[in-house]
């Protein structure tokens, strides 16, 4: 299938095959026939993409503040590659569109195959021939409602949350600055309310148009005059938020839709104590993945204005004619001239004739086929990215399931400077970063479906680095096929799934290996080399600034990611494992969390292990400039501290020791270089396996401590 895609890092913009997006559980699958490009925003997006580097972090200084500060605890050279990862994506254009339904996830209900739907959402709802999407970002297109006009679903429905924001009433005085085609919507859809409604547009021909609504001119209205007011333009200044100022009344309100400067004359907002807010999106729950993908809604008696919600409503109002969006169609281009019509969206200058207002993208009805998968050019030799294979080891073929953020700024970078190893196949839930990271990293294949890349023959090794919630079947699966696994930590979110684990590499091997990176670090190595020659039991104190997630990060859910304790404390207690080298005996947790917080944000947590030793584990999600991770570790004759994998230090011996490291070794090659080598030899993970089980067992105990505490 083909999208509309940028790359945000070139600026290029273009059209791409990629592999079909599947209907996975709540989810449904959509063909497109209608696309609305919206113009100020994806001009925006064009322009920004064209910058520099350095005019994209001028015009997001916010963000170079936030990625300072993360520098200044994980290191300025991980941070800016990180950077150039996020930069470097191939992201599909439009979130605004209408088609037919040819595929229903799992759990979905209301909806069944061959229902007129229309689509709302960024990275959902694209300029594409098939769209995949949460079930509440759609809602069934009434009778006498056509796509091309249900394609304005995603616009429309910015307007109508901006005037739900507003706390809007029948028969209230709103005026609407800026006439772009939100604030046209938003005019007509007052209207049809019984609001008095007055305009303001630096454009006189958009003024025209409006006042065809049957409209005033807000200027022509004395100060003061208005209820409410909905700035819907796009600037760089502050004129609109000033002109709303002077028109609304005394407590009054103000609502941002469009963007601008938000700075205000102190004195105008005291005199009249106006309430000022900003809209977002297109009704409540967007950005909440609870709602969006899990499809869990919002009580209607409690939040009645959701975004699925809003879109019903604007299409009841195009339905029953009180909004006339295609007296806005302006031009309609078949989807094979979609790089034509973004060439007359991105035109510096045209004749007022033809400036765009609503474009409209058509797709074809015919059936293609439903191809999950797409081939790609493989470079000679193998030859990528500054590094070459050494073609005289005998190769091991990989696989890769999973694209998000680790994988590809940190794992897929390792994995490329690993000697004979061939990239075969990717998968990943959206066909577009499959592709992006197949053609990035020389893969062969590019696919939607996990099952391929564990099906296929000509792969001997695979790489799993979904959500954790899926590592454990994904792990059985593959070694039921008879595939090698690297898998990213944890092996397993619940105690069953573990069990499963384990018997599974009982029965077809234990081929599998958890990403624990940090063991197969430079520093850890010598620091165990030391700790291990101990004839007493030691001491060890590890402190761990993780830093804080976002309230909604799916980390926390129980199904997806397991928590904090299983998502990143596993990760200490293996390294506490490798160090110490016995088995542990006694697991105790308590949290240090208050009550806005997570149970597992602040935690401390002690491992004592057979022969005596004791590790205590402080982890916090704090933000901590200094360093993100102290390992403090002591016994007869030595005491050694080790800071985020980039120096050791301390006595041992009698004699001083000072290592340190020119950039950071947090073992992420090691780690792989070490699975690779061992698929290449044919030695399996025994004892890694019972290590892995035990250290997981020792999280569950920590999970039950803490619940037990509380």
């Amino acid at each position: 299938m083909k999208v509309i895609v940028q790359n945000y890092r070139q600026g290029s913009l273009g059209v791409e095959e990629i592999p079909m997006p599947r209907a996975r559980p709540g989810f449904i699958l959509v063909q497109n026939r209608s696309s609305l490009i919206s113009l100020g925003t994806e001009r925006s997006v064009l322009e920004f993409g064209r910058k520099s580097l350095l005019g994209k972090i001028l015009a997001r200084p916010e963000l170079m503040r936030r990625a300072i500060k993360k520098a200044q605890r994980d290191g300025y050279w991980k941070v800016f590659l990180e950077g150039q990862e996020r930069l470097d994506q191939t992201r599909a254009l439009g979130y605004s569109s209408a088609g037919v339904v040819v595929a229903v996830g799992e759990g979905v209900e209301g909806f069944a195959v061959g229902d007129p739907v229309a689509c709302i959402g960024q990275d959902f709802a694209s300029h594409a021939e098939y769209v995949s999407l949460p079930r509440r970002l759609c809602a069934k297109i009434p009778d006498g409602v056509g796509f091309d006009e249900a394609a304005f679903g995603m616009v429309a429905s910015i307007a109508l949350h901006g005037i739900h924001e507003a706390e809007v009433r029948p028969g209230d005085r709103v005026a609407i600055i800026g006439l772009g085609l939100i604030g046209l919507l938003a005019v007509q859809i007052l209207k049809s309310y019984g609001c008095e409604v007055g305009v303001d547009d630096v454009d006189e021909e958009k003024v025209g148009r409006a006042l065809g609504y049957g409209v005033s001119r807000a200027g022509d209205c004395p100060s003061g005059f208005y209820d409410r007011v909905v700035v819907c333009a796009t600037t760089s200044n502050n004129q609109p938020l000033l002109k709303a100022v002077e028109l609304v009344r005394a407590q009054g309100a103000i609502v941002l839709v469009g963007v601008a400067d938000i700075s205000f004359d102190r004195q105008s907002l005291w005199e009249k104590e106006v309430k000022f807010s900003v809209s977002r999106g297109g009704g409540f729950g967007f950005g909440d993945p609870v709602y969006e993908f899990e499809g869990i809604d919002y009580p209607r008696e409690h939040v009645p204005y959701t975004q699925e919600r809003n879109l019903a409503e604007i299409l009841r109002l195009i339905k029953t004619g009180s909004l006339r969006v295609s007296d806005l169609i302006t031009h309609r281009f078949s989807f094979s001239q979609a790089l034509e019509a973004y060439g007359l969206i991105d035109g510096a200058s045209m004749a007022s004739s033809t400036r765009p207002i609503g474009v409209i993208l058509e797709y074809p009805s015919v059936e293609f086929k439903l191809q999950q998968s797409v081939h790609l050019p493989q470079i000679k030799n193998y030859e990528k990215n500054g590094f070459s294979m050494a073609l005289g080891r005998q190769e091991v073929r990989l696989g890769v399931i999973g694209g998000g953020l680790f994988t590809r700024s940190v794992l897929l970078p390792a994995s490329a400077k690993v000697e004979g190893l061939r990239f075969v196949a990717i998968a990943t839930a959206g066909g577009l970063s499959a592709k992006h990271l197949a053609k990035k990293y020389n893969f062969s294949r590019a696919t939607t479906d996990y099952q391929e890349v564990l099906n296929s023959p000509d792969i001997d090794a695979v790489i799993i680095t979904t959500r954790h919630g899926l590592h454990a079947k994904m792990v059985i699966e593959a070694l039921g096929v008879g595939k090698w696994v690297f898998v990213e930590k944890p092996l397993a979110i619940a105690p069953d799934d573990l069990e499963l684990v384990v018997k599974a590499a009982q029965e077809f091997g234990p081929r599998v290996m958890v990403g624990y990176n940090r063991r197969y670090s430079k520093l850890a190595k010598i620091l165990a080399q030391t700790v291990r020659k101990s004839p007493a039991p030691i001491l060890a104190r590890f402190d761990i600034h993780a830093g804080p997630l976002p309230a909604g990060h799916w980390v926390y859910d129980l199904k997806e990611g397991g928590g904090r304790i299983l998502s990143e404390v596993c990760h200490f207690v293996d390294l506490a494992q490798y160090l110490i080298g016995q088995p542990i005996r006694h697991v105790s947790a308590r949290s240090l969390s208050r009550p806005h917080e997570h149970v597992e944000d602040q935690i401390k947590t002690s491992l004592l292990f057979d022969g005596g030793s004791l590790v205590d584990i402080s982890y916090l999600s704090w933000d901590s400039p200094g360093f993100r991770e102290k390992y403090q570790v002591c016994g007869p004759g030595f005491h050694l501290t080790m800071e985020d994998f980039r120096s050791l230090s301390g006595i041992c011996g009698g004699r001083s020791v000072r290592e340190r490291l020119w950039t950071q070794d947090a073992g992420y090659f090691g780690e792989l270089n070490y699975f690779i080598d061992r698929v290449r030899e044919g030695k399996t993970f025994d004892q890694e396996i019972s290590q892995y089980a035990q250290g997981l067992k020792a999280c569950f105990e920590m999970k039950q401590s803490l619940v037990m505490a509380t």
